[in-house]
């Protein structure tokens, strides 16, 4: 069951879930989090990491953050928090003086403040730990390596087309995959991606594309010579339904056929072939009827028959191809890579997933944890099981290690840099929170993992929600809740239940057109053709 949001009782300790709707202030409350983070547990901005998912997400947060800290310093240097019910929830536990000292040198520092994207991140924490994450320190960041991956697949399309030597079975597969661009176009959605699970093509009939090419051989001498003998009996059959063997029917169909069989065995067949069989004529026969019968009928029958089962063989064939182009063309594009010291996006997650995999694992996460003593990972909505295990491994909670460079002791001894020293108070665990909108991950253009989110949700717990939508009007809010609220399964998915929100005091007024309001709602119905 989630509860709603109140930023002073959120726990800055844990793995926590913020569930935010468009409108509701998400962006508002990670700069709210942030502050109590600054201000509460007085940790520095290098510290605090804040993790989104674009560009332009990220230089939005940036600025927000630093315009929240801002209002805060004016609001300490005035010695009142003013409306400010963060700021003044906070000073009942931090004094205005020590606030302002601790904003001031966040502000003056704040060029170091740990805000990136998700593949920012994952550049830095390879960089910054290369010892531990068993990576190389000169790699470079390709902006756009398409061409590499362009070459990979342009070589396994050139390997798969000369090594083949059945004519059948290329003429099909071209019909499918017309080139390599194609081919890539098939796989580009699942390169990067090892966690997804591939169902096993299904076995090939290695014998049906022989078949189908020695019973075409068969029928193309038969039709030569049978083929207008057996076209004419149709034509002059009595008792043929005339919804679909009317005579210009007939001779578009055998017109088709003849074309077909005069060149080589190729598929597709022409979908007409079926109406010559003779299982489509015996079905298209008035009752009372005998079914039209000549040799030439069960020899298309028989084709018919073979022609599907090679197309049935060549689609699992093509199924085993494709799961082998995208191993083959993953590991030759990695190895290019490594031969270049250069890393795509899609390679900065997955190499430090698999460091954190690795042996030297749990080192590299327990370094980023004291690098990072909390995480607010926004546009939670757009993981995937990868990017979850790298956060949920890294920032599992853990109690914080305080450690303090050469620190003079009793007897003249001192404790080194590595020394472990107690914190005055109880130690406090290091701080994940997700923050993100489910509903936006069922939206397969994003390329999220609506399971990844679930499975995060069910280990943060209970979620916090936003529930006030202050950027729509209250009439079009109400439409919404509505709408979504007839169904107990609006999004088909037990797991994923619509969140009504509201509208508060302040909600902008709704549109005028001609001094009267629009309605928040319009239903347009088209009529079917």
């Amino acid at each position: 069951m989630s509860k709603i949001l109140h930023i002073p009782d959120v726990k800055l300790s844990g793995l926590q879930m913020i569930e935010a709707s468009a409108g509701t202030g998400k962006t508002w409350t990670i700069a709210a989090l942030y502050l109590r983070l600054l201000l509460e547990r007085a940790l520095p901005v290098e510290k605090i990491l804040v993790v989104t998912y674009t560009n332009a997400a990220t230089a939005e947060l940036r600025a927000r953050i630093r315009l929240r800290l801002v209002e805060a310093q004016q609001a300490c240097v005035a010695g009142d928090a003013g409306e400010d019910e963060v700021l003044q929830d906070i000073f009942k536990r931090v004094k205005p003086a020590q606030a302002q000292v601790l904003l001031t040198l966040a502000l003056e520092s704040f060029d170091l403040a740990a805000i990136h994207t998700i593949h920012g991140f994952c550049q830095r924490a390879l960089a910054e730990r290369a010892f531990e994450s068993g990576m190389a320190f000169d790699s470079e960041l390709a902006r756009d390596d398409r061409r590499v991956l362009h070459e990979a697949v342009e070589d396994f399309w050139r390997r798969e087309i000369v090594s083949n030597d059945d004519p059948v079975w290329l003429g099909w597969l071209l019909a499918q995959l017309p080139g390599p661009a194609v081919l890539l176009q098939q796989l580009s959605a699942q390169f990067g991606k090892p966690y997804l699970l591939l169902v096993p093509a299904p076995p090939v009939d290695e014998k049906a594309g022989l078949n189908f090419a020695a019973t075409f051989s068969r029928v193309q001498s038969l039709w030569a010579r049978e083929g207008d003998a057996a076209i004419a009996q149709l034509l002059e059959h009595p008792g043929m339904n005339q919804t679909s063997h009317k005579p210009g029917q007939i001779r578009a169909a055998a017109e088709a056929c003849a074309a077909w069989l005069q060149g080589s065995a190729t598929l597709p067949m022409p979908e007409v072939l079926e109406r010559l069989s003779a299982r489509k004529l015996t079905e298209k026969t008035k009752k009372g009827n005998t079914p039209p019968e000549h040799i030439v009928f069960a020899a298309l029958e028989e084709l018919l028959d073979a022609a599907l089962a090679a197309e049935a063989a060549f689609a699992a064939k093509l199924g085993h191809l494709l799961q082998r182009a995208l191993a083959e063309c993953e590991a030759n594009v990695r190895a290019a890579r490594q031969r270049s010291a250069t890393r795509s996006f899609d390679d900065l997650l997955l190499d430090l997933h698999a460091a954190l995999q690795s042996e030297g694992g749990p080192l590299l996460a327990e370094a980023l944890r004291q690098r990072y003593a909390a995480a607010l990972i926004d546009e939670f909505q757009d993981t995937d099981p990868l990017q979850y295990e790298i956060f949920a491994q890294i920032f599992s909670p853990q109690p914080v290690v305080e450690t303090v460079a050469a620190v003079p002791v009793a007897s003249g001894q001192t404790l080194s840099l590595f020394d472990e020293v107690a914190p005055a108070s109880a130690p406090q665990s290091g701080l994940l929170i997700f923050v993100g909108d489910p509903k936006q991950a069922i939206y397969s253009f994003r390329g999220a993992d609506l399971r990844a989110y679930m499975q995060a949700r069910q280990q943060a717990g209970d979620p916090l929600v936003l529930n006030t939508n202050r950027r729509s009007t209250a009439e079009l809010i109400a439409v919404v809740n509505t709408l979504f609220g007839q169904s107990p399964r609006p999004f088909l998915d037990e797991d994923l239940a619509f969140e009504k929100v509201q509208a508060p005091d302040t909600a902008p007024a709704p549109i005028l057109l001609d001094g009267k309001p629009l309605p928040a709602l319009d239903l347009g119905f088209m009529p079917r053709g």
